[in-house]
């Protein structure tokens, strides 16, 4: 019996290691599954951003700001079935710096920063090992925009007249080939 306490003893201390990688991977897996979720809100709202900079909804004078300022503050939610849901603050950040160009054409390059950052205080997944609370996720995109690109919106597209038919082309018919 004892020997057999002793043989259990040595497998577990040899084994328990093994089993340590896959769980280690699998936890790395479930990790990078949200980074790829907290990437693909943040293209979104960058997205959001240049569509309301082409329809010219941000006036210039936003644009000039060298400050940081919070465009927006709001809960974002990540669900995996099996794995449940995440409630995350995103903050969107607008900073620009800019230069006057020949013939007095004004450049802005817009810094935009999506931060995400948890919002439950209580999950293992929000800290690291030594208890303290894991940084914030940041995406950061850049885009250079001029003055004379806002100034007027672009004229409507004129409207195309709808394709006409082609004309069916009889094609001569051959013989079939005797191989004799």
């Amino acid at each position: 019996m004892l020997e057999l306490m002793i043989a259990l003893f040595l497998v577990s201390i040899y084994v328990l290691p093994l089993a340590q990688l896959p769980m280690k991977a699998l936890r790395e897996e479930i990790n990078t599954s949200y980074r790829m979720q907290l990437h693909r809100y943040a293209d979104l709202a960058f997205a959001e951003f240049k569509e309301q900079l082409y329809r010219q909804k941000i006036p210039w004078e936003k644009l000039c700001n060298t400050s940081s300022e919070n465009m927006s503050v709001e809960n974002v939610e990540i669900s995996f079935a099996a794995l449940g849901k995440r409630t995350l603050i995103r903050t969107v950040t607008l900073r620009s710096v800019g230069k006057k160009g020949k013939n007095t054409e004004e450049w802005r390059l817009v810094t935009f920063k999506v931060t995400f950052k948890s919002q439950e205080k209580k999950l293992w997944l929000t800290r690291t090992k030594k208890g303290n609370p894991k940084p914030a996720c940041t995406f950061e995109y850049r885009l250079l925009v001029g003055k004379a690109g806002l100034a007027a919106p672009p004229p409507p597209a004129p409207e195309l007249d709808p394709p006409k038919p082609v004309k069916e082309i009889a094609l001569p018919q051959t013989q079939p080939l005797n191989n004799k």
